[in-house]
């Protein structure tokens, strides 16, 4: 069973990311992960509308994909797609930078455990 790493970092009160704020932050994440020797895989868009979460896909020396996914919300409990290995919500769309480096530094360096990602429940359609 995979285990998801959740960092929660600014403000709901400070009020919402600015517009381009994920993406800018997502993007900086995936150019540093690429500078640690991680392939990035994909960085995909959420299709819900309205939101600004980006779900990044990277590969480390092993072959071993980790799903990351920076948001200014929580996610969903039923999507019927591959939970995370590491959730960064960032209210303000700019603190938690930090510990997203942090952290991807330690999957590069092999020191965060790996497990198949599994998929969350569909949610029923409506009628």
């Amino acid at each position: 069973m995979s285990r998801i790493v959740r960092h929660v970092a600014g403000s709901r009160e400070t009020g919402t990311a600015a517009p381009g704020a994920i993406a800018g932050m997502a993007l900086a994440l995936a150019e540093y992960a690429r500078s640690r020797g991680l392939a990035v895989v994909s960085m995909k868009a959420s299709r819900i509308r309205n939101s600004d979460t980006k779900h990044l896909v990277l590969r480390d020396a092993r072959n071993r994909r980790w799903n990351i996914r920076v948001s200014d919300h929580f996610c969903p409990e039923k999507t019927g797609h591959e939970r995370p290995h590491f959730d960064l919500v960032s209210f303000d769309g700019s603190s938690g930078f930090e510990f997203a480096i942090g952290h991807v530094s330690k999957i590069a360096a092999g020191d965060v455990p790996w497990a198949p990602p599994q998929r969350t429940p569909q949610r029923k359609k409506r009628r």
